[in-house]
């Protein structure tokens, strides 16, 4: 019916012509009116300049729109209906400033905490933070934020230590006006507290005359705030509008619609109230002057309802007012007028809104607002605007589930690396962490995701805190800000819970875990380089080992051993007249080293030898793991540095083999001794074989480290297994059957 109504054209009736347009399904525009109500349809039934039986149908269209708009105040009464929760923040407000005025008297400070804020101007909602301020009463109390920083240090150190109730003690002091943030740990109000910020409790002062003045203030306020934070439009660090510079939209609006609900406060008042302010570095004075006695006022002649203004509020600031040429200004706006952006003190380009604060003429509460935020404010206002009109209900512009998901954001400088924050947000619950690549610029910011908006206000008191060299700014996000962020750069996503298992599971391997040839053992390792690895490899599926520290111990490089299926060890061939000559030995830079001399093997007993006590020396009691057994030891020959124990194992370990004959599995005991000097550094060549060997020595069974002498030695077990199809030379055979034939008879 209204597309037909619309698509026809104009008559004119005595040379007027009226003719009426859709505004988005159902916001029609008769006159030069700012929204759509019941009494816009009347008047347009009333002039009787419409095509035939056009009354009949403005009034039709009256009464539906009058219906709607009841319906919608039903809704919002409902809403606004205070509870028993709103009505016990009040009574924790009050103890609450009892109790910070009691610990300002206990440190000796002369002053006074008062409230103002969204609890003293009558915004306030049920998660509205507690806004109070210490006042000093000395002369010359505006010394600037070193004073400011210093009385709350006071607070910040005694807050713990009296035990008042009060938990997640955060510091805010980098801020224009420095605070201290705390949560009241009975009625959980989040508590900021600043001090002799005169300028602010005069902002509160002006709203709450605004909502004495007529109570319509103080409704729609609550009803835009609200609507402003479940959409998580309300955060200035996001590029949107804080609280309150949603409030002072609020109070425009009023003052811009025919006929205005309020009147310009400021501009009724003639006697001066200079208010000194450091904001900005220098000494400024402005003036606040309003007039604060609203009774002798005669009241709005304005009648429209809750309802009616809610739905022309989102209709003026998403149609009708023009951001680019005008700006938000109640301190000078007038009925019917309007405020040209370029009259203002601050510059400002057609792209940027303004939002002048009312008493801090350099303070434009728009000026962080980005291109993604205004986008975002103007489609949720649009949309509010099309449910209200299509439903009639408030609640339904609103989210219906809350969000699940809870951001933080900081920059950080390129030194700062992802488990640097990983480490330092894992006692606060962190989920995931968002971290930017590396783009060149010198400043990054990274996006901390936690489960629950209790981790994420803990992990607020890290606030101002070192992470390598950069000071944590945390500011609270929402997943809209993540968003626009990855359209500027990349990011990569790290699970906490991942990394928290990774973790554990390297933990366990550096427990475990024994290095052979006298690497390392039960090496503690700094938490630092373990996070480091466990972000380097972990994170991608792959449990590193443990570095190994810098080395104790060194090794002669030997020529490769031959082909064979055993594992034998080139010392043991070696002195088994496996090669014909020694080979040359290739040193390390250092003391030159002894060559390692052929020892020759002892022919095999003739007889079973009874038991004997093993040697007492070095220190073999390991009776937990294997037995003793007599060592055929060769005796040393021009002081060599290597000797082979043929050692029985205390279980049988055997490798299948496809002869026909079963191989069996035997130990060789062997002895590393570092002549390395102390002190000295090994080149990156000689590193890379160090590691080589020790990565090859861990794939042994065991591995036990004792001291003997004073000297660090390592007892390497090493599983040795044959069969028939191997050839060996004589002498090894014979030594090998000989270790055989001592494991039978110790057996």
């Amino acid at each position: 019916q209204v597309s037909a109504l619309t698509n026809r054209p104009p008559r004119g009736l005595g040379g007027r012509y009226v003719s009426l347009r859709s505004r988005d399904g159902g916001c029609f525009h008769p006159d030069t009116n700012l929204g759509y109500s019941p009494r816009s349809f009347e008047a347009l039934a009333n002039r009787r300049a419409f095509w035939p039986n056009s009354t009949g149908m403005a009034a039709h269209y009256a009464g539906q729109a009058s219906q709607l708009v009841n319906q919608l105040d039903k809704d919002i009464a409902g809403f606004l209906k205070v509870g028993p929760d709103i009505s016990k923040r009040d009574k924790s407000a009050i103890r609450i400033k009892l109790t910070l005025n009691g610990l300002a008297r206990e440190l000796g400070l002369n002053g006074s905490v008062e409230t103002f804020g969204s609890f003293s101007n009558g915004f306030k909602t049920g998660t509205s933070d507690l806004d109070v301020v210490f006042t000093s009463h000395k002369s010359g109390s505006h010394d600037g934020d070193e004073q400011a920083v210093s009385i709350l240090q006071k607070f910040a150190e005694n807050l713990p230590l009296k035990d008042l109730g009060f938990t997640n003690i955060t510091k805010i002091f980098q801020a224009s006006v420095p605070l201290l943030k705390l949560t009241d740990m009975d009625s959980q109000i989040e508590v900021d507290l600043c001090v002799n910020n005169e300028l602010g409790v005069r902002n509160s002062l002006l709203l709450n005359t605004y909502c004495k003045y007529d109570r319509r203030v103080l409704h729609l306020g609550r009803l835009v705030k609200e609507w402003a934070k479940k959409h998580e439009l309300a955060s200035s660090t996001d590029g949107c509008l804080n609280s309150y510079a949603y409030m002072l939209l609020v109070v425009f609006f009023l003052q811009s619609v025919q006929p205005p609900v309020v009147p310009n406060l400021q501009m009724l008042e003639q006697e001066s109230f200079l208010v000194p302010d450091r904001k900005w570095g220098g000494e400024d004075y402005w003036e606040t002057k309003f007039k604060m006695n609203v009774d002798d006022l005669p009241p709005s002649s304005n009648k429209m309802s809750i309802g009616e203004l809610l739905i022309n509020f989102f209709q003026f600031y998403a149609r009708d007012f023009d951001w680019r040429r005008h700006a938000v200004s109640m301190r000078r706006q007038e009925t019917g007028k309007t405020v040209d952006k370029n009259s203002l003190v601050l510059p400002a380009n057609d792209d940027q809104w303004y939002v002048e604060d009312p008493f801090d003429l350099k303070h434009n509460l728009a000026g962080k607002c980005t291109r993604a935020g205004k986008k975002r404010i103007l489609d949720e206002m649009k949309n509010a605007l099309l449910v209200l009109q299509q439903t009639g209900k408030y609640t339904s512009c609103l989210p219906q589930s809350p969000g699940t998901e809870f951001y933080m954001k900081c920059r950080i400088s390129q030194n700062v690396q992802p488990p640097d924050l990983l480490e330092a947000f894992k006692e606060f619950d962190l989920v995931k962490l968002h971290f930017p690549k590396p783009d060149g610029s010198t400043r990054m910011q990274a996006f901390l995701q936690f489960g629950d908006a209790a981790s994420r206000r803990k992990a607020h008191t890290k606030n101002e805190k070192y992470i390598c060299d950069c000071q944590l700014q945390l500011h609270y996000s929402s997943q809209h800000s993540l968003a626009e962020a990855l359209t500027q750069c990349q990011f990569s996503t790290y699970e906490m819970a991942s990394y928290k298992m990774q973790r554990q599971v390297l933990e366990a391997r550096m427990k475990e875990s024994q290095f052979t040839g006298g690497m390392m053992k039960d090496v503690d390792m700094p938490q630092d380089m373990a996070a480091q690895m466990v972000f380097q490899n972990a994170m991608f599926g792959k449990v590193p080992p443990p570095p190994p520290p810098q080395p104790a111990m060194m090794w002669e490089e030997q020529k490769p051993m031959m082909p064979m299926a055993g594992k034998v060890d080139p010392i043991q061939m070696q002195m088994a007249g496996y090669w014909a000559a020694p080979q040359p030995m290739q040193m390390y830079p250092g003391p030159p080293m002894r060559q390692v001399q052929p020892v020759p093997v002892p022919p095999p007993p003739k007889a079973p030898v009874a038991p004997r006590k093993p040697p007492e020396h070095k220190e073999m009691e390991k009776k937990e793991i294997r037995k003793h057994v007599p060592a055929v030891v060769p005796p040393k020959e021009n002081g060599g540095t290597c000797q082979a124990v043929p050692m029985v194992p205390e279980v049988s370990r055997e490798v299948p083999k496809s002869s026909s004959e079963p191989s069996t599995g035997h130990w060789l005991e062997v002895k590393l001794t570092n002549q390395l000097p102390q002190g000295i550094q090994l080149p990156a060549e000689q590193m890379s074989k160090l590691k080589h060997l020790a990565q090859e020595f861990s794939k042994y069974q065991s591995m036990e480290k004792r001291s003997h002498e004073g000297q660090a030695e390592v007892i390497l077990h090493v599983p040795i297994t044959y069969d028939n199809s191997i050839t060996f030379t004589p002498e090894l055979k014979q030594m090998l059957d000989n270790v055989k034939e001592q494991s039978r008879l110790w057996a």
